[in-house]
């Protein structure tokens, strides 16, 4: 990231537009990562305000991202760390009730002068891979069991098991 006429883009915003196949499960994010932080919609670098995420365009539930900078600390250092923060993710339940399979998005960049860099377009492949299926489980006794399911392509990196003494998982 350079912005030739100027050493910071107080003033301007950064951009995260659908290009197609969004929908309103898709949320963009910024990750706290690589020096930059977000505490409610003020975005930092490095511990210091460079910006907002705006209340509209704010990369949830289909939604488009914007941030705009409001303070001479987003220099370029601080926008790209904030563009290598960027994140995105899809919620629907079951994964694979996702509609499409790719996203893609444009993200532009404006300085404080009004001017606008080329789009950089990114694609998104989103994984469909489904649930565990649970099966019987074995070596039962009055304080313990395996739990056992048949486990799903692509394998996960791990599972989370909740163990419940009543159905609605209360107890």
């Amino acid at each position: 990231v350079s912005d030739v006429d100027d050493d910071h883009y107080n003033g301007g915003y950064l951009y995260v537009d659908y290009m197609s196949s969004f929908i309103d499960t898709d949320q963009l994010t910024i990750a706290d990562v690589g020096n930059i932080s977000v505490v409610g919609t003020e975005v930092r670098y490095n511990g210091t305000a460079i910006g907002d995420i705006d209340g509209t365009h704010n990369g949830a539930n289909g939604n488009d991202l914007k941030v705009t900078f409001d303070s001479d600390s987003a220099t370029d250092e601080a926008v790209g760390a904030l563009i290598h923060a960027l994140r995105f993710s899809n919620s629907t339940v079951p994964a694979e009730s996702t509609p499409m399979a790719q996203r893609s998005m444009d993200i532009t960049l404006t300085d404080p002068a009004g001017n606008r860099g080329a789009a950089s377009t990114v694609t998104v492949n989103v994984n469909t891979a489904s649930a565990p299926v649970a099966t019987a489980a074995t070596n039962v006794t009055g304080t313990s069991f395996t739990a056992n399911w048949e486990a799903p392509t692509p394998a996960p990196d791990g599972y989370r098991l909740d163990v419940a003494t009543s159905s609605d998982f209360s107890t």
